[in-house]
């Protein structure tokens, strides 16, 4: 499901005051996912060349791509859908295609998440460890709840945040999901999932802190459907869960 309509509907209550339009322009892109060893060639052979930087980009009027890691190893890229076989085919000359959840596990395991319409205005950015990631800039000028950012940034306590998980299941995982812990229930919930093997599934979800560390945990009214958690691939800064006097 798209988040298109809510981010359109937010940008519209200040765009009336710049001379610009808004428009939702989905279906006249084609979106690829591109990662691996030969990413960089695959996207200089199919786009002419290829971001070099962590979020770097490259566009013109027909296509664009954006670096998603300083390594240049994973990128996505538009193209017009008249130009999709052509693109497709220059890919294919280095990379094979993949199944969706390929993507969206490696996604997974990187401790990222993409925000849906299911957990929209749910959680502060802290609690999807956006501040771990280079997805907020403290720095930058006034924005829209930037307060509320930077007093948990700086002053607040944050008891529960993102993890990536592992667990077996009957039934599917699904973006929402309650978890539970043995002695509370509701102590977080899935953000995003991916099937990788029968009933297997990788997943992100926020939890509270002091449960994650302590308790076992499983899916809400499974209680078989016990749940491991993996060490996250980078570091949160300690201070964002205990206010240390300096």
């Amino acid at each position: 499901m798209s988040i298109v309509p809510s981010v359109q509907q937010a940008f519209a209550k200040y765009i009336v005051f710049s001379k610009a339009e808004l428009h939702d322009s989905s279906a006249a892109w084609c979106r690829f996912a591109i990662w691996g060893d030969a990413a960089t060639e695959c996207i200089t052979e199919a786009f002419g060349s290829a971001p070099n930087s962590h979020l770097g980009s490259i566009q013109n009027e027909r296509s664009l791509a954006w670096g998603m890691q300083s390594e240049a190893s994973e990128f996505i890229a538009y193209c017009r859908p008249e130009d999709k076989a052509q693109v497709i085919g220059l890919l294919e000359q280095r990379a094979s295609l993949a199944e969706v959840n390929a993507w969206e596990t490696l996604q997974i395991n990187q401790g990222l998440m993409y925000v849906t319409p299911d957990i929209s205005d749910s959680y502060v950015p802290q609690m999807l460890n956006l501040q771990a990631t280079g997805a907020i800039d403290f720095k930058k000028g006034c924005y829209t709840g930037q307060e509320i950012v930077a007093r948990m940034q700086y002053l607040g306590k944050l008891k529960r945040h993102l993890f990536i998980g592992q667990v077996h299941s009957s039934q599917a995982v699904m973006v929402g999901q309650q978890i539970d812990a043995n002695k509370r229930k509701n102590v977080g919930r899935i953000t995003s999932a991916a099937s990788n093997g029968e009933h297997s599934y990788r997943f992100t979800a926020v939890i509270n802190r002091t449960e994650a560390q302590a308790e076992e945990l499983h899916l809400h009214e499974q209680d078989k459907g016990i749940i491991s958690l993996s060490p996250l691939p980078y570091e949160i800064d300690p201070q964002v869960f205990e206010r240390i006097k300096l």
